[in-house]
């Protein structure tokens, strides 16, 4: 990527850490005092919107990158995540580390699948969050989760049969 970054770490309410990184505006271009917080999807980390920081942060955008809880240098507990319903509570302490650490007047979250369902929800609830971008947000969990439940039984049962 090529720009500075600082790792930063906080805490959520149910005791995990999330770890990510926060590449500041340039010095030398107008800033906005508005961030970007990106959303990994499922699966993924930080790194999935690498290629986008430059974009932003060259337009004066703070930008934030951080692993979901289960996912990356985050705290796990081996659960895995949930297609959206505890990710969306990670996406809300980002904003608010956003808004209290960084002191940013507006924070706009970017989210890809899960990540963009997750900005969703958590934009529904917390009305701190300014806006959300959502790329191919997951349009209904638990359909999801049956789906991934009758692909792995049928893996499962394939192997015995």
């Amino acid at each position: 990527m090529g720009l500075d970054y600082e790792d930063i770490e906080f805490e959520t309410t149910y005791g995990m850490k999330l770890r990510g990184w926060f590449v500041a505006a340039p010095k030398n271009v107008t800033a906005h005092n508005i961030g970007i917080c990106f959303i990994h999807g499922g699966g993924r980390d930080r790194r999935a919107f690498l290629r986008h920081v430059p974009l932003f942060h060259n337009q004066g955008y703070d930008c934030m990158l951080f692993d979901f809880s289960e996912h990356g240098m985050s705290d796990s507990t081996g659960r895995g995540f949930s297609y959206g319903i505890r990710e969306k509570d990670d996406v809300r302490f980002a904003v608010k580390w956003l808004k209290e650490v960084r002191q940013l007047k507006r924070v706009v979250v970017v989210g890809t699948s899960v990540g963009a369902s997750s900005a969703i929800m958590a934009a529904a609830e917390d009305p701190s969050i300014d806006a959300v971008v959502a790329e191919n947000p997951v349009a209904c969990a638990g359909n999801i989760s049956l789906l991934s439940l009758s692909l792995s039984l049928s893996l499962s049962l394939s192997r015995i049969y």
